[in-house]
């Protein structure tokens, strides 16, 4: 679900550190070509948002 929900969101689900450590620990996929999306799809409906603020901060230091 939240890697679906960040790329509705459009960022990158495998640029998304918590993400990607939860697929490591086994405790998700990260990856889109592996999640069969039911309904709408996602280039459908994705609409663009802003990283907060603490996400840009933190991002230049990834």
């Amino acid at each position: 679900m939240d890697t679906v929900g960040a790329a509705v969101m459009d960022f990158n689900p495998k640029k998304a550190e918590h993400l990607t450590l939860a697929a490591k620990k086994g405790l998700g996929i990260c990856d889109l070509d592996k999640i069969r999306v039911l309904g709408e799809p996602i280039e459908k409906v994705k609409k663009r948002f802003k990283p907060s603020f603490s996400m840009r901060i933190l991002s230049r230091f990834a």
